[in-house]
């Protein structure tokens, strides 16, 4: 029973780190789409690619760690109720150790997440043409 109980646990864990790369890729790809005359019009005025970065990622840095500190604070306030719910209904508990594995791994996603962004964005700096600026800001 346990061990069906972990393999289970562990198949879970693989779609879900499936489920949040697509979630990534789309995020990703929908910051740069959303930026992308805006990247094109700060080169033309002579920005260079860490100003760019900070003027467009700034905002995005600042959502994604008060994500982080949401979703931390809320899995701490919503698994106490949640354990007693599963306990009466069930007869199983939930454990969650907050340990420094575990912020870990939040930092980590973090920042990936963040660098993602930034390497995606540092591509299409280095990959526009000149004569590309002014089509792609007449769109």
């Amino acid at each position: 029973m346990l061990s069906t109980f972990i393999v289970l646990t562990e198949r879970i864990n693989v779609v879900l780190l499936i489920i949040m790369t697509i979630v990534f890729l789309i995020a990703i790809e929908l910051v740069l789409l959303q930026n992308k005359a805006i990247i094109h019009m700060l080169k033309t005025l002579g920005y260079k690619m860490h100003e760019i970065a900070f003027q467009l990622l700034s905002g995005y840095i600042f959502s994604t760690i008060m994500s982080l500190i949401f979703a931390g604070i809320a899995t701490y306030l919503l698994l106490a109720p949640l354990t007693i719910f599963y306990i009466k209904m069930f007869g199983y508990a939930l454990i969650f150790v907050q340990s420094w594995q575990f912020y870990l791994i939040l930092f980590g996603v973090a920042i990936g997440f963040i660098g993602l962004i930034f390497v995606s964005a540092q591509i299409m700096y280095n990959e526009l043409k000149p004569r590309k600026i002014t089509y792609i800001l007449s769109e």
